[in-house]
């Protein structure tokens, strides 16, 4: 004979005591009858269908605990459910601390970047020039930013606009916008003298021959001209005035209808 297992059917079994042997119990069909047991030999009444209490293991029992389907497979069942805390005020773990899940108000999952050290990321800085990105978190719409030297600005479209039908006075100083702003297309037509325009950096019109211009723009006689502004723009971190002169440094004041159609866009 081989040395597979065997069992035996019997009507009745009598009970086993310490150290005692005894064939595989098997059913009328020669199956082979189990009880289920937990940790404490408590097993399920014999001939009924009822299934066994059980206890819970002792702390720092290695049983472990699964669900009672594979990943993937249909639910069934009452699975065990993962759950969280809600706290007003988050905790502070030290070193080898275990944690709760953190859950909102809501009862949805709080997630913070980190960087390797472990600390959240609410500010990054620009390793390549050191700008820092206050303010700027992950925004689930689609807009870009665009950094104006020091922080990060939002990317917008134009939404101001100068329009001159023809300059009235001497130079038409003016200005479009009293706070930080960004020029970006201008365009018009020139009358027969050739002229300068001038972009300051001001929350006011600007004085011809006293106030220094940012940007200067040569305008040539009887022409058309235009010119967008790459980048965003160019950034005016204070306001957006203009003029328009007859030398490049910005002295003199052009004469009036120098320009005879001229229109600036901003944000």
């Amino acid at each position: 004979m081989s040395g597979a297992a065997f069992g035996e059917y019997r009507s009745s079994y009598t009970a086993l005591t310490d150290r005692e042997q005894r064939r595989l119990r098997l059913d009328v069909n020669g199956a082979l009858v189990t009880s289920a047991q937990d940790s404490s030999g408590n097993v399920a009444p014999s001939g009924t269908s009822t299934e066994p209490v059980y206890t819970l293991p002792a702390a720092g029992s290695t049983q472990a605990v699964v669900g009672n389907v594979a990943s993937g497979a249909t639910d069934s069942g009452a699975p065990v459910k993962v759950a969280g805390v809600f706290n007003t005020a988050l905790p502070t773990l030290t070193n080898g601390q275990r944690g709760d899940l953190q859950m909102t108000a809501k009862g949805i999952p709080y997630a913070t970047l980190a960087g390797t050290t472990g600390t959240a990321i609410t500010n990054g800085t620009l390793t390549s020039d050191g700008i820092s990105l206050s303010g700027v978190g992950i925004d689930a719409r689609s807009f870009g930013y665009l950094c104006n030297g020091t922080t990060e600005d939002k990317a917008r479209k134009p939404n101001l606009f100068a329009r001159i039908a023809s300059s009235a006075a001497a130079g038409n100083p003016a200005f479009l916008k009293a706070s930080a702003g960004d020029v970006m297309q201008f365009w018009g037509l020139c009358g027969a003298t050739a002229v300068f325009l001038q972009i300051y950096n001001k929350t006011t019109p600007p004085v011809i021959g006293t106030d220094t211009p940012i940007l200067t723009y040569p305008i040539l006689a009887s022409e058309r001209f235009t010119q967008t502004i790459p980048n965003g723009g160019a950034y005016c971190p204070t306001g957006i005035a203009y003029a328009f002169t007859t030398d490049a440094a910005g002295t003199t004041g052009s004469a009036a209808a120098a320009i005879t159609s001229f229109a600036l866009l901003a944000a």
